[in-house]
């Protein structure tokens, strides 16, 4: 039974295994299998991976381990670490210990570069008696940030483009809550507290009127929290900076923030400048594709930031004696639309464009969201900073 377990084994790592020169290792830039002769002298040795990484992670060392999985006799060879079918300065051992269940380590620092292959492959070699037995696996690498290779640049616009926040004030003390249902309380806020109004909560009723129930705040700690909408007085401060940003300035907060999509396009919406920007590309390399003017939720009625996805487009939303046309939902109900529009005459209700105006929508000139309409894929990303 030993035997023919024996022969079994002896059969599988002979077909697993590689067997070139020495002389043919140290200088190949190519893949063994393209560079070697094939033999089937194993020298009683057999070893495999005992350790390795399906993806090598942004920031981290490629960690790799090989185990002796068997030595007819202990003996001493050479170990030799290769990544992409080069030998790796400084992780040769000459009088590498081969026995039964003996492991080497690999801990290398793979170097990155921008635009670098996203695949790689890593393998190990033992020499005995002037034969090489060669292993190799392949592996994926997990792109570094634009930032890592533009730090300086994305420093500098990263403090240029801010988020706008809605200031508000307590115009009486108020329990505060951990949700919009104010229904479990994590704390008190004084009257005349200073805070960032950041969302809230309506109710909807039939003849499409809205009644304010809650505020979600940001407050000076970094904690956020809810009250009643009764208890904030809004500013009414005119946020709007009605120049635009430089297009690469644009293309680098994008790559910098790390915006991935599941398509080619990424949109950013920019509540300060009162833009939409249209990038095409992919994570960490896109770029401006189509600027468009807008108009986003008033003071009272923000657009709420964040990151969601298109995922749904509408002709036609109504609202009694006035409706909005070409309807993409990205967040619940806030979408990009036209224009508000008379329902008793089909002429606009509100012409505003460049400057906040709406109910948490972001509005749009017809023909630029009939573009959005015909362009923008489903799924694509939305930005709102």
């Amino acid at each position: 039974m030993k035997k023919i377990i024996f022969i079994l084994l002896t059969l599988v790592m002979v077909l697993s295994f590689t067997v070139i020169a020495e002389s043919e290792i140290e200088n190949t830039n190519t893949t063994f299998s393209e560079k070697s002769e094939i033999s089937n002298e194993n020298n009683g040795i057999y070893f495999s991976f005992a350790d390795r990484p399906a993806t090598l992670l942004r920031d981290a060392k490629l960690n790799a381990t090989v185990r002796i999985t068997w030595a007819d006799t202990p003996t001493v060879g050479i170990a030799q670490w290769y990544v992409n079918g080069s030998p790796i300065e400084g992780w040769r051992n000459e009088n590498f210990k081969i026995e039964t269940n003996v492991t080497s380590t690999l801990n290398y620092d793979y170097p990155r570069w921008e635009s670098m292959p996203l695949e790689a492959t890593f393998g190990f070699s033992l020499t005995v008696n002037g034969k090489t037995q060669y292993i190799e696996e392949r592996i994926n690498i997990e792109s570094m940030p634009y930032s890592y290779y533009h730090k300086e640049e994305s420093d500098r616009v990263l403090e240029l483009i801010k988020h706008v926040y809605v200031e508000a004030t307590l115009n009486k003390g108020v329990n505060a809550y951990t949700s919009y249902k104010l229904d479990s309380i994590c704390g008190w806020l004084d009257k005349g507290t200073k805070v960032k109004y950041i969302d809230y909560y309506d109710i909807n009723h039939p003849d499409f009127t809205h009644t304010h129930v809650s505020a979600q705040l940001l407050l000076e700690n970094g904690y956020t929290c809810w009250v009643p909408h009764s208890a904030i007085n809004i500013s009414t401060k005119n946020y709007t900076v009605y120049t635009d940003y430089d297009n690469k300035d644009k293309e680098t907060f994008v790559n910098a923030k790390d915006y991935k999509s599941d398509t080619e396009y990424l949109v950013w919406i920019s509540l300060e400048r009162q833009k939409i920007n249209v990038f095409k590309g992919s994570q960490g390399k896109w770029n401006i594709y189509a600027v468009f003017p807008c108009a986003t939720g008033k003071n009272s009625t923000p657009t709420i930031d964040g990151v969601f996805k298109y995922s749904k487009y509408t002709p036609r939303w109504n609202f009694g004696s006035y409706y909005v046309k070409y309807v993409l939902i990205f967040n619940g109900g806030h979408a990009f639309h036209s224009r508000t529009y008379r329902t008793a005459t089909d002429k606009l209700l509100d012409e505003t464009i460049g400057t906040t105006t709406s109910l948490g929508c972001v509005r749009m000139y017809d023909e630029d969201v009939i573009w959005m309409k015909d362009n923008l894929p489903l799924g694509s990303t939305v930005v709102v900073y």
